[in-house]
């Protein structure tokens, strides 16, 4: 507590700037925009472009900010099942942002910048084999205007053997503006 009738000693004043800073950050934080969304539900994926999974989402519906630029990080965890068979066996699960409102965005499987995979392959005929890997998207999405809804989607490769199942779960979706 600082006495007013005394002149602030150097540790009191530390102090002081210490809690302004913490009260800047805190404020800071609070007015930055994000929003967020998660999905736990385990979903099948047999899609090979992008579409819903049977429980939508993550979804975040926002009004754009007014530089137009969003941050969007997208994280699923995913289980890919690699089927008993012979030669190579491979899985590859897909993550993108659509977004759709005012602004709009489609992604395009294989398309540079579109998606974000998670890989697994194998060459031999062992029992079935089910791997847990976690995918990421993040990336800077500009030219938003208007009221938008951003909503994650997931694909196969349309290239894997028709026997790979693919899992999604634990869904997140974080948007701030930037």
């Amino acid at each position: 507590m600082i006495d007013p009738t005394r002149p602030p000693d150097v540790a009191q004043y530390d102090d002081l700037v210490r809690r302004l800073e913490r009260l800047e950050r805190t404020v800071r934080l609070a007015n930055l925009g994000l929003q967020a969304d998660i999905v736990t539900t385990l979903e099948t994926c047999t899609a090979t472009s992008y579409d819903n999974l049977a429980t939508v989402g993550p979804t975040v519906t926002m009004l754009a900010p007014p530089s137009g630029r969003l941050f969007v990080l997208a994280t699923a965890q995913t289980q890919i099942a690699l089927q008993p068979g012979a030669g190579v066996n491979f899985g590859q699960a897909l993550l993108a942002v659509k977004i759709t409102g005012d602004s709009s965005f489609t992604p395009v499987v294989g398309t540079a910048g579109h998606d974000s995979a998670a890989y697994v392959q194998r060459d031999d005929t062992t029992p079935e084999l089910i791997i847990d890997l976690p995918v990421v998207h993040a990336r800077e999405m500009e030219g938003l205007e208007g009221t938008i809804t951003l909503t994650c989607v997931y694909a196969k490769a349309s290239d894997e053997p028709a026997a790979t199942i693919m899992r999604f779960y634990n869904r997140s979706l974080v948007v701030l503006p930037i």
